[in-house]
């Protein structure tokens, strides 16, 4: 292990500013022009007719549709240079590529393209970067770690959710500030350190990567005070009277995710503030902004790529400016939303009748693939409108379709064909009404749901009636959270339990980190927590880890000896622990730990059908350090999350520090289709013989996870797919319909009108939970998700009896 080497007076940089513009700074700090040098190592000369360049990633930019790439001079045949202008307090975003006949991005060390390196100016400053190749080859170099923990200057608390990176390999920080970097190319490394709200000043120096050690770095960041920021807009005459305008920007609480979503984009159109209407071309907002502090902005009818404002030739906008130490007032004045030379289209839509009234319509186009849905405008007799200004000048028509909470799709009434539409745009403006169809996947019943019911009392205080929300997660998600909890408040549900995921990054050597935009952010989780608990509900946590690609990849490539084994459980130890005193923090009920992957190592499971190949001589012994260490900094509930699976061929129970079992799923309820009645005797087989014993022996909580596919073959316990017996969880959504799978509503109610009776029958059952309920809306998908679905019914006639409530 070698030490952080910081080399004093070398901050770099480098910039791009096309189109860019502040129409006023008002009390703004003063930020000389500056000098960015770029000088570049390439692993191998480049290939004949192409040139290396830098691709300046502007965060508000879709810069993958709009690409800007600017050539670098040549040294020698691996060596390359450019000086560029920059200012003084930038944060710069760029990458490299080799521009030809075919664009080759950079790539990082497992060989995937490069998101973006970062820094930023403090002065004129020279940039060396190594690169490890490009898209078209094998990344080539020696590579190594850096690991650390950042706090704030005075205080000395933990910061969480900062984001760290080091030649474009970037992380985020863990709740109690921790942090690791893997894949760094050997030699002197710039380490750049912010915040996505620009709570404290950015950090950056260089340091020393040996190559396979770690080098380890401890942080002190200066915390930033914040000003109001008044924005006072004045729009062109022709913005719709039911527009809606919205601010993006470079920083979190301006709607950047800091996630790679479609087209480079990392802006967010449900994330991104509104403004206020004052006149019908005047808006405002006021927003607290951090205190000298670049921000890149746009004004947008639409998000970051559509709708988003032009100057008076056709061409996008974007807009700048330096925050100071005072309050701000910013008057901007948006001279266009027009593409030049073409007329805006306008759509106008009425969702099927079957829309509820607190769902949000959307429009979502297809230009280079379908993109984030657009949020459409109420107009008069329950019509939505949406007006497309811009960009309109495509060679080809450009398809779309019509949306719910990002629920996208409808069909034709009677034929029930999928609707999909197209348009180009041209000279003369255009309406289009478009014609009334079903939704692709929700179709209120006119049916009664049945539910088996019999003569039962209430259960006694402190049974959990349990949704837990599915995994899957986008950024755009979180404004779904308070409608999805006054459904679940609905089914009469107490308790919900709100994923908290990491990813495993890499198997060799293990890395295990918040992925953005596919894992939960920590400040995410606290606004989810905080609602929950305003509706009333118990809130659990359910740590679990997720793959790049098949969990199967990431075993496989696993080193399963006893280095890789202590490299894997030292990864799940830092996770656990992170999540537990986050869990501590924000003072939920409980924390359940565990998934369907990891279970097999937590129960020692010997069943052939595991992706886990040989367990470590020692693992009851590390299973039993794991919870105990994770106890010390947890007081309240924790419970085991197990399968069913597991439990049948497990060699260890590592229960001595938890407080029960959360069993995920019933396993195969049946071979084949069968009425409730076989389905309600397999299931008390199951309860008596292979759960009971559990709980007779150590006398723990028993939680019953329901996790019933929405398919013909839901009582199998996994989905059939391709000869592979996979987890529920390949269906949740947004995955698409699988043509090979027949949806069954009917199936997965039958499965619950077999299961929740039994488990109410039995005292030693202290919870039930209905598994991988969605956020955004009802959907009849293949999920395991109840919501919208006739299960849903049977939920609450059960949940209602277990807790008293009248059904009648």
């Amino acid at each position: 292990m070698t030490s952080i080497l910081i080399i004093a007076g070398f901050l770099f940089s480098a910039c791009s500013s096309i189109e860019e513009k502040t129409d006023q700074q008002s009390k703004a700090s003063y930020h000389p022009d500056v000098l960015a040098s770029f000088v570049v190592t390439i692993p191998e000369p480049i290939v004949q007719d192409s040139r290396l360049s830098i691709e300046f990633v502007n965060p508000i930019n879709a810069h993958e549709l709009n690409p800007i790439y600017i050539e670098m001079q040549m040294l020698d045949d691996r060596h390359y240079q450019l000086d560029y202008p920059a200012k003084k307090g930038m944060m710069l975003q760029y990458r490299y590529v080799m521009t030809g006949k075919n664009n080759n991005v950079e790539i990082n060390s497992d060989g995937k393209e490069l998101a973006s390196r970062f820094f930023f100016i403090t002065d004129h400053s020279r940039i060396e970067d190594t690169v490890l190749g490009f898209r078209s080859s094998v990344a080539i170099g020696e590579t190594g770690q850096i690991e650390g923990t950042l706090r704030l200057k005075g205080s000395g608390q933990s910061v969480s959710d900062a984001i760290i990176t080091s030649d474009g390999i970037s992380t985020t920080s863990s709740f109690d500030g921790r942090f690791r970097l893997q894949g760094i190319p050997a030699g002197i490394q710039n380490v750049t350190i912010f915040s996505p709200d620009g709570k404290f000043e950015p950090f950056q120096q260089q340091a020393v990567i040996d190559p396979n050690f770690v080098t380890p770095i401890e942080i002190e960041l200066i915390p930033k005070k914040f000003i109001n920021v008044t924005f006072i807009v004045k729009c062109p005459e022709n913005t719709p009277a039911s527009a809606k305008l919205r601010l993006f920007g470079n920083l979190n609480l301006l709607g950047d995710s800091f996630a790679g979503l479609f087209g480079g984009t990392s802006l967010s159109q449900n994330r991104a503030p509104e403004l206020s209407r004052q006149s019908t071309t005047e808006f405002l907002i006021i927003k607290q902004l951090p205190v000298e502090t670049e921000i890149h902005y746009l004004y947008s009818l639409g998000d970051s790529f559509w709708n988003r404002e032009t100057s008076r030739n056709g061409t996008m906008k974007n807009r700048t400016i330096f925050t100071g130490t005072e309050d701000m007032v910013i008057e901007d004045t948006i001279e266009s939303w027009n593409t030049l030379n073409y007329q805006p289209i306008t759509f106008m839509f009425t969702p099927p009748a079957s829309t509820s009234q607190d769902e949000r319509i959307q429009i979502q186009l297809n230009a280079f693939g379908w993109m984030d849905p657009l949020e459409m405008w109420p107009s008069d007799n329950g019509v939505f409108k949406f007006v497309l200004f811009s960009p309109l000048n495509f060679s080809a028509p450009i398809s779309y379709r019509f949306c719910r909470n990002e629920i996208c799709g409808t069909k034709e009434i009677g034929s029930q064909s999928d609707q999909v539409f197209s348009f180009q745009a041209g000279s003369s403006s255009q309406t289009i009404d478009v014609p009334v169809g079903v939704w692709a996947t929700w179709m209120p019943s006119t049916e009664p749901t049945i539910v088996s019911t019999e003569e039962t009392s209430k259960r006694e205080i402190g049974f959990n009636t349990i949704v837990e929300y599915s995994d899957a997660y986008r950024p755009s998600y979180l404004i779904y959270m308070e409608n999805s909890l006054n459904a679940i408040s609905g089914l009469n549900a107490n308790t919900v339990i709100l994923p908290m995921s990491f990813t495993f990054r890499s198997a060799q050597p293990v890395w295990l980190d918040i992925v953005p935009g596919q894992n939960p952010t920590l400040n995410d989780l606290e606004l989810m927590i905080a609602k929950a608990k305003e509706k009333g509900f118990h809130v659990y946590l359910r740590a679990c880890t997720h793959y790049p690609t098949n969990p199967d990849d990431f075993w496989s490539m696993l080193t399963q000896n006893p280095n890789g084994w202590d490299q894997w459980f030292s990864s799940i130890f830092e996770f656990y622990r992170s999540a537990a005193e986050f869990a501590e923090s924000n003072q939920v009920d409980g924390i359940i730990f565990g998934d369907e992957d990891v279970s097999p190592v937590f129960f020692g499971s010997t069943d052939s059908s595991s992706h886990i190949g040989k367990l470590p001589v020692d693992i009851q012994q590390k299973c039993n350090d794991l919870f105990s260490n994770i106890r010390l900094s947890f007081s309240r509930e924790m419970l085991l999350a197990v399968n069913l699976k597991d439990i049948k061929t497990a060699q260890i129970f590592p229960l001595e520090k938890s407080d029960g079992l959360y069993i995920l799923n019933l396993g195969q309820i049946s071979s084949d289709s069968r009425d409730t009645n076989t389905y309600s005797a397999n299931i008390s087989n199951i309860l008596e013989n292979s759960i009971k014993p559990i709980f007779d022996e150590y006398g723990k909580k028993i939680w019953i996870g329901l996790d019933f596919p929405s398919i013909d073959t839901g009582y199998l316990g996994c989905v059939n797919f391709f000869n592979d017996c996979m987890v529920p969880s390949v269906l949740d959504f947004p995955a698409l319909l699988q043509p090979e799978l027949t949806i069954s509503l009917k199936e997965q109610s039958d499965l619950y009108n077999a299961a929740l009776p039994e488990i109410n029958r039995r005292e030693w059952i202290s919870g039930v939970s209905t598994r991988r309920y969605i956020l955004v809306g009802n959907n009849q998908d293949q999920s395991s998700s109840i919501r919208g679905k006739p299960a849903a019914d049977v939920i609450w006639y059960w949940y209602s009896t277990m807790l008293g409530i009248p059904t009648q």
